[in-house]
C-alpha cells in the first residue's frame, strides 16, 4: 500500500477556502481521511501487541486511530 501525504490534498481545498490557515486546512484533511477509512474500512492492518498491562495499550508506530477491532486473538484462541 503506498502512503500518500495529505499535503497533497491542500492544492484541493485552497480554492474553496483560500483564507483558511494552512494547519486549519491539514487538520480537516485528517479528520476527513479518518472518517472515510472509519466508515469505507478500507483501510486494514494487522497489529500484533504483547499483553504487558491491562488495559492494553497497541503501539501504533505513528499517528494512526484504532476505529474499529475486527477480531482478538490471545494465545491463538478467538476472543469476543
Amino acid at each position: 500500500m503506498k502512503l500518500v501525504s495529505l499535503s497533497l490534498f491542500a492544492p484541493l481545498v485552497m480554492p474553496y477556502a483560500p483564507t483558511a490557515p494552512e494547519p486549519l486546512v491539514m487538520q480537516n484533511l485528517r479528520l476527513a481521511a479518518r472518517e472515510f477509512c472509519k466508515e469505507s474500512r478500507c483501510w486494514r492492518e494487522i497489529i500484533t501487541t504483547t499483553i504487558t498491562e491491562n488495559p492494553v495499550v497497541p503501539d501504533l508506530g505513528c499517528a494512526a486511530t484504532i476505529v474499529a477491532v475486527q477480531s482478538a486473538k490471545l494465545n491463538g484462541r478467538d476472543l469476543t
